[in-house]
């Protein structure tokens, strides 16, 4: 999946025969290359105005100019899939909303499988993590739900574009989900909704009870809990969103957030994944993982300290395609999965 980037640290470049393997690089570079450009701000029309609507399910007066221009010189968002990725053969229908089951805190969740939204690039090249994500979420008991990305190295217009993370979650990944969302009936209790990358690693001891166990915990307001990312290790300062128009309140608001590094694995309510949604498409342009540090600014999702999920091995399009390491977090720093093969979640 098209990742969102990691932090500041410049590591080394390990070539093989079969493909390069970079380690991660800056959060900062959530980009193709120091020459990739923003697109062209394009004139706005009916057709336009129409598809978002229709297919973002936000009007288009209030979509920022940058979104606006890749939805427009992306075209047709079905555009651009890889026929070799494992899912293409059931691709139409993976795109047609459908009513899915929530994960509630109770220790009995309601008939059937909790859904676990999974975001793909269909990229052939993640076709092993893709399988092995879903076999890792399927065997705690989940139904995963395909959700069918962008595919950057397939569209120009996705190749120019330096923050792929945030695009694809924003024109294709949540208004997806939300349509989904939408057809669900509402249940007796709080629905939370289990959202992944195709790149998630699930702890040894990760669990649909201890998801509950955590989601029980969670102070009151609390719409997104953040708890599979390749890991917080320093502060970054943050501005105050008003969540209504999504833009910064410009007063002394400025105050120091621990920045999660890709996110992997997070839970989170109707109103988190509106929130979601409506920062993407309407806030200034930035990279997935400072939109959700700016919520947990905002005091509606957290981070869980002690994380289910990590990085898998995997494919990554951030940057034109490259092949990034296995990263799980544990208290800040990367370690291998070996390493957690022993660890004990609260």
């Amino acid at each position: 999946m098209t990742s969102p980037t990691s932090d500041d640290e410049n590591e080394p470049v390990t070539e093989t025969a079969e493909h390069r393997v970079t380690s991660p690089t800056s959060d900062a570079n959530d980009s193709c290359s120091a020459e990739s450009v923003e697109p062209d701000v394009v004139v706005p029309d009916d057709d336009l105005r129409t598809r978002c609507r229709d297919e973002l399910g936000v009007p288009m007066e209030e979509i920022n100019e940058q979104m606006l221009s890749l939805l427009a010189g992306i075209g047709n968002l079905s555009q651009g899939y890889d026929p070799e990725f494992l899912g293409m053969c059931t691709s139409i229908e993976a795109e047609i909303p459908k009513v899915v089951t929530p994960l509630h805190i109770d220790a009995k969740y309601p008939p059937g499988k909790p859904s676990v939204f999974v975001l793909t690039s269909t990229n052939h090249r993640t076709n092993k993590q893709w399988t092995e994500t879903c076999k890792g979420l399927e065997d705690i008991g989940l139904e995963v739900i395909p959700v069918l990305g962008l595919d950057g190295e397939n569209i120009p217009c996705m190749a120019e574009a330096w923050r792929r993370a945030q695009t694809t979650w924003a024109l294709k990944g949540f208004p997806f989900i939300d349509k989904c969302l939408n057809r669900t009936p509402l249940g007796k209790q709080q629905d939370w909704f289990i959202i992944a990358e195709d790149s998630a690693k699930l702890f040894p001891k990760a669990s649909i009870e201890a998801i509950q166990a955590r989601l029980r915990k969670i102070p009151p307001g609390i719409e997104i809990l953040q708890t599979g990312y390749r890991k917080a290790n320093r502060q970054t300062q943050m501005r105050l969103l008003d969540l209504s128009t999504m833009k910064f309140i410009h007063e002394d608001t400025v105050t120091k957030v621990m920045k999660i590094i890709r996110q992997k694995l997070f839970v989170a309510t109707r109103k988190g994944v509106k929130l979601l949604l409506h920062r993407l498409l309407k806030g200034e342009q930035d990279y997935f993982d400072t939109s959700m540090c700016q919520l947990i600014r905002a005091n509606v999702a957290m981070r869980d300290e002690k994380p289910m999920a990590g990085s898998r091995a995997h494919y990554s399009l951030v940057d034109g395609g490259r092949w990034q390491r296995e990263e799980m977090p544990k208290q800040g720093q990367t370690v291998t999965f070996a390493e957690l093969q022993e660890e004990e979640l609260p």
